[in-house]
C-alpha cells in the first residue's frame, strides 16, 4: 500500500486562533499563513488608496503601485507553481492508489467508480491543500486586478485635474 503521509494534514473544525501553533496541521498552517498574507496586502491596498487623495504625490504613488504590483506578481507565480507541484503529487498518489486498489487490495471493487471513491477519500487532505492554494491564487489574481485599477485610476485623476484646471500638456 502507498505510504500515507497525509495523516498530518487532517484539518480539525476548530478555529485557528484557539489552539497553540505546535498543534496546527499542515493545512491549518498554510491557511493561517495565507490569511496573514491577505491581511498584509489588504492593509497595503488601503494605504495606497488613501495616498490617492493627494494630487502632489500621485507620481511617486504610481511608482509605488508598480513596485507592489511586481512584488505581488512574483508571489502569485510562486503560489501558482506550488499549486502545480501539489497537483502533480496528487496525480502520482492517485495512480499509486489506483494501482493498489486494482491489483493488490484484498477487497475487490465492482467498478472504477467505487475505486475512485476510495481514492478520493485517501486524497482528501491533499485535495484540501489544493483548494486552499487555488483560492489563494484567485485572491492574488483579484488583488493584482485591484492594483491595475488603481494605476488606471491615477491616470484618470490626473486627466480630471487637467480638465478642471484647464491645464494642457
Amino acid at each position: 500500500m502507498p505510504e500515507s503521509d497525509n495523516k498530518e494534514l487532517q484539518v480539525q473544525s476548530q478555529d485557528l486562533s484557539s489552539k497553540p501553533e505546535s498543534e496546527f496541521t499542515q493545512c491549518e498552517r498554510l491557511e493561517k499563513s495565507f490569511m496573514k498574507t491577505q491581511e498584509q496586502w489588504s492593509a497595503t491596498i488601503h494605504d495606497l488608496n488613501s495616498k490617492m487623495k493627494d494630487l502632489g504625490t500621485l507620481q511617486s504613488l504610481q511608482n509605488e503601485i508598480y513596485a507592489k504590483h511586481q512584488d505581488l506578481t512574483d508571489y502569485y507565480y510562486t503560489v501558482l507553481n506550488t499549486l502545480g507541484r501539489v497537483s502533480r503529487q496528487k496525480q502520482k498518489k492517485y495512480a499509486e492508489w489506483y494501482n493498489f486498489y486494482k491489483t493488490q487490495s484484498q477487497v475487490r471493487y465492482s467498478s472504477d467508480a467505487a475505486i475512485n471513491t476510495q481514492i478520493e477519500a485517501q486524497l482528501y487532505d491533499i485535495n484540501e491543500i489544493i483548494g486552499l492554494l487555488s483560492n489563494h491564487v484567485n485572491w492574488a489574481k483579484d488583488t493584482l486586478s485591484n492594483l491595475n485599477s488603481m494605476s488606471y485610476g491615477i491616470n484618470n485623476r490626473i486627466e480630471i485635474y487637467k480638465m478642471i484646471n484647464g491645464v494642457k500638456i
